[in-house]
């Protein structure tokens, strides 16, 4: 079995110009029970205006994952569809 490097930036590159500019995420996988489906964490980072505390935002995302390639604990960026 040939395994094949797949350079993730070039073909990122081409899905843009294909489908236009998307909103892209980095995150952490932090469940892959499903088949197929990831759930995605991404942590957004900010400092309040007024008390200029810095905060932290977690949003979840479930996500496609045709080749179930991504594990638990795997840092992935994904793209809005």
């Amino acid at each position: 079995m040939n395994k094949k490097k797949i350079n993730m930036k070039d073909q990122e590159c081409k899905v843009i110009q294909q489908r236009g500019k998307r909103r892209i995420f980095n995150g952490v996988v932090i469940s892959d029970k499903n088949n197929k489906t990831r759930i995605v964490s991404v942590i957004k980072t900010y400092r309040h205006t007024l008390y200029k505390r810095v905060l932290h935002k977690n949003r979840k995302f479930t996500v496609h994952d045709q080749n179930n390639i991504s594990h638990l604990g795997d840092r992935v960026t994904i793209m809005a569809s």
